[in-house]
C-alpha cells in the first residue's frame, strides 16, 4: 500500500472519529437540555467545522444517530432488568417480613409463659415438653421452651432482621438506579471505559501517561464506517 494512501486514511480516520464524537455529544446535549444547540442542522455544522464533504458528513451524522438510538434502546433494557430485580426483592422482602412476624408472635407467647404456634406452621409442642420443627430434609428438636426460645427464636430473629436490612438496602440502591436510568441520559466513552480507566489503574500507564494516550487514541480512531452510495457500483 502506498505510504501516502496510508497517511491519508489515518488522517481521515482521525477526522471522521473526532467529528463523530462531536456530533454524538451534540445530540446528547440537545436531548438532555431539550433545545437545539445550533441554528443549522447537525449535518451542516459537522461539514463546516471539520471540512468534510456531504458524503462523509452524512455518514458521520448517521453513525452518531444510530449510536444514540442504540443507547436509548439499551437504557430501556436496563430499566426493564432493574424492574425485574426490584420485583424479586419486594417478593422476597414480603416473605421474610411475614416469617419475622410469625417468629415475633411465637416469641411473645414465650415471654407470656404460654407457648403457642400460629396455624399452618411446622412447629409442634409435644405433651412431653419437647418442641419440634419439621424441615424439608430433617427435623429439629429442643428439649424445652427455654432452649427453643434462646437457641432458635432469638438467633433466627436476629439473622432475619439483618437479612431484611440487606434486602431493603439492595432495594433502595435498585430504585436509585432506576431513577437515574429514567431521568439521566447517559453518554458513551469512545475507546471503552475499561481502557479509559487503565490510565489510573495500570502501573505502566500511571507512570507513562503518553503511552496510554497513544493507545487510547488508537482505540478511539480505529475504524471508519461510510454509508454506501446509490450511484456507485455495488453501493
Amino acid at each position: 500500500v502506498n505510504v501516502l494512501t496510508v497517511a491519508e486514511m489515518a488522517t481521515l480516520s482521525k477526522v471522521f472519529n473526532c467529528a463523530k464524537r462531536f456530533a454524538f455529544q451534540t445530540l446528547i446535549r440537545q436531548k438532555r437540555w431539550g433545545r437545539e444547540l445550533h441554528k443549522e442542522s447537525i449535518h451542516v455544522v459537522v461539514k463546516r467545522k471539520f471540512g468534510v464533504n456531504d458524503y462523509i458528513a452524512n455518514s458521520i451524522v448517521r453513525e452518531s444517530q444510530a449510536l444514540l438510538k442504540a443507547q436509548t434502546e439499551l437504557n430501556k433494557l436496563y430499566i426493564k432488568q432493574t424492574d425485574e430485580k426490584i420485583k424479586k426483592i419486594k417478593n422476597k422482602l414480603k416473605k421474610e417480613r411475614s416469617f419475622l412476624t410469625t417468629l415475633r408472635k411465637i416469641k411473645d407467647s414465650c415471654v407470656e409463659g404460654n407457648l403457642r404456634f400460629p396455624k399452618n406452621t411446622n412447629y409442634a409442642l409435644h405433651s412431653s415438653g419437647l418442641i419440634s420443627l419439621e424441615c424439608k430434609s430433617c427435623s429439629l428438636i429442643w428439649m424445652n421452651t427455654y432452649l427453643f426460645e434462646h437457641q432458635y427464636l432469638d438467633v433466627t430473629i436476629k439473622r432475619l432482621k439483618a437479612k431484611i436490612g440487606r434486602l431493603e438496602h439492595r432495594l433502595f440502591r435498585l430504585e436509585e438506579k432506576k431513577e437515574k436510568l429514567t431521568t439521566h441520559i447517559s453518554s458513551v466513552v469512545f475507546g471503552s471505559k475499561k481502557l479509559f480507566k487503565h490510565q489510573f489503574t495500570k502501573k505502566e500507564f500511571v507512570h507513562d501517561h503518553q503511552s496510554w494516550k497513544e493507545l487510547f487514541l488508537a482505540a478511539r480512531n480505529k475504524q471508519v464506517l461510510i454509508s454506501g452510495r446509490k450511484d456507485a457500483a455495488a453501493g
